[in-house]
């Protein structure tokens, strides 16, 4: 194997694995941002914008008034909108980490196979493609470079050199 080859084998997969470690960290902040957004939140927000006037029923249920300043045409924003805006903001941020999550595991998978590959000098191409694929999909810049500089630097051709009559590697 090219030594320019391995180093940038090398490279591409420990930048990689720097990325799956703020990418495990990005994922964790945004569970822990997905268990603090609640109701009362979203309301507070509400509460600051002079735009919005709330509105409490005797059974408990609450509303908010919204009164465009220029038509003066009012909307109303019940509490069972602010529920399904706080539940789906919740959702979208745990499916957010979970897929943090994962491609971190797999871009970490890989990276250690590109490394083992370029210690061992082992010329197989497959984790390179799928480290590369996997950086591409995680906007690993740096990596996918590296990749893709380590795919096209042409491997030495192995030497044949002839022992009586026998062709040997």
């Amino acid at each position: 194997m090219n030594k320019t080859k391995k180093a940038f084998m090398l490279a591409g997969s420990i930048i990689s694995i720097v990325q799956v470690l703020m990418m495990v960290l990005g994922g964790f902040i945004l569970m822990a941002a997905s268990s603090v957004i609640t109701e009362e939140q979203l309301c507070s927000v509400y509460d600051t914008d002079s735009s919005y006037t709330k509105v409490e029923e005797g059974n408990g249920d609450y509303y908010y008034v919204y009164t465009d300043q220029i038509t003066q045409e009012q909307y109303l924003i019940t509490d069972t909108d602010i529920q399904t805006t706080v539940q789906i903001t919740k959702i979208i941020l745990n499916s957010l980490a979970i897929y943090v999550l994962v491609m971190g595991v797999a871009n970490l998978v890989f990276a250690i196979i590109v490394l083992k590959h370029s210690i061992n000098e082992s010329n197989k191409k497959f984790g390179i493609i799928t480290l590369l694929v996997l950086s591409v999909l995680t906007s690993n810049i740096l990596t996918t470079a590296f990749m893709i500089v380590a795919l096209c630097i042409k491997d030495k051709p192995k030497e044949v050199v002839e022992q009586n009559g026998e062709a040997q590697v």
